[in-house]
């Protein structure tokens, strides 16, 4: 898929509001302070293996950014 194929779209979407936004990331939320309470207290055989997968998902964060100018 091509930006192409979705650009006629971006004028139909409307930035969600923050109360909208915080109930959509909510799940990936639990998600993340699952894993990240997972690295912590005492260290398993697989704490780098559950270290990696815990930083990876808190980077999953960005989709969160609302910052200057963003979704214009």
């Amino acid at each position: 898929m091509k930006f192409r194929d979705v650009e006629w779209l971006l004028p139909l979407v409307q930035k969600p509001d923050l109360a909208g936004l915080a109930e959509f990331l909510k799940p990936l939320n639990e998600v993340i302070m699952k894993a990240n309470s997972m690295t912590e207290g005492r260290r398993s055989d697989f704490f780098n293996h559950l270290k990696a997968a815990a930083d990876s998902s808190t980077a999953l964060a960005w989709i969160a950014y609302t910052g200057k100018d963003c979704g214009k």
